[in-house]
């Protein structure tokens, strides 16, 4: 269950230098301007992560550091429901990782034409996608993970790209067995 600074949010100080574009048919904040190397941020899936200018302030820095275009998708999965109306057991039955899968691995192709180098970074929500992604090296290169949420260990005994994981001491969503286990498959990759 999320808890409630998931579902509200804070807002930092800043201004979002991006623009508002769009990835396949979602709407997209777009900053950077690399041609050869991008990065796809998957977001976790309260509506706040785009409306405050967080995620957008962190894809300019990431922009900058890189030397990359960062895409951060409104992809559909994001919750439009206020946070003490929220069902965590009704929304994941409308946005199951089959339903949400497509979406996301299109996003990363379309990156992966136009870009020779393609990372995705995954919060919470989007960290399952981007260990799915990582399983196939033809859609990203890299990832990076913080507290993922809904992963499972097929999804970590698949990754074929260098991994990055972010994880507090105790998460709710990622657990100490699953981190365990984590540590014990990712060096066997090879990767």
């Amino acid at each position: 269950m999320p808890c409630d600074d998931c579902k509200t949010g804070f807002q930092w100080n800043g201004t979002p230098i991006g623009k508002e574009a769009t990835l396949n048919d979602a709407a997209a904040y777009v900053t950077g301007n690399s041609t050869d190397t991008a990065i796809l941020v998957l977001t976790d899936f309260f509506k706040p992560t785009l409306t405050l200018p967080n995620i957008r302030i962190l894809a300019d820095h990431y922009a900058k550091e890189a030397h990359a275009t960062v895409y951060v998708p409104d992809m559909r999965y994001l919750s439009l429901i206020k946070a003490k109306d929220f069902n965590m057991g009704a929304f994941l039955g409308r946005n199951t990782k089959d339903i949400r899968w497509p979406e996301i691995k299109a996003a990363a192709q379309t990156l992966k034409s136009q870009y020779s180098k393609v990372a995705a970074i995954g919060f919470c929500y989007g960290g399952w996608a981007a260990f799915k992604l990582a399983a196939d090296p033809s859609l990203i290169d890299v990832v990076s993970v913080a507290h993922p949420s809904g992963l499972e260990r097929h999804e970590i005994e698949g990754v074929k790209v260098p991994v990055q994981i972010l994880a507090p001491e105790n998460d709710h969503e990622y657990s100490k067995q699953l981190k365990v286990y984590t540590l014990e498959k990712l060096p066997k990759t090879s990767v």
